[in-house]
């Protein structure tokens, strides 16, 4: 996590014109990579859904790249210089 904080502070500082920093929790699809904690999750979280806090919920990689999509198709002259996306979950079964 800290990693990833320097890193968001580092490309604020560069000053784009437009930074969005997608912050998705546990990512569900198909993946070429087993890391068995992850499949655990994979399992469980979306059961889960209803009692955990939006934020922790996971989200299907389909929602990460809608939002990419979205983002990327929005006003570059517009005054936001970063935009920090909560990626939407709707696309959990």
């Amino acid at each position: 996590v800290k990693v990833k904080v320097e890193l968001e502070r580092e490309l604020s500082a560069l000053a784009f014109k437009r930074l969005v920093i997608l912050r998705p929790s546990l990512i569900l699809g198909n993946r070429t990579e087993h890391r068995m904690a992850e499949k655990i999750s994979m399992m469980i979280m979306p059961a889960l859904s209803a009692i955990t806090p939006k934020r922790y919920r996971a989200v299907q990689g389909s929602a990460i790249a809608a939002a990419m999509i979205r983002e990327a198709a929005e006003d570059l002259n517009s005054n936001l210089s970063s935009v920090v996306v909560d990626v939407p979950n709707e696309d959990i079964p």
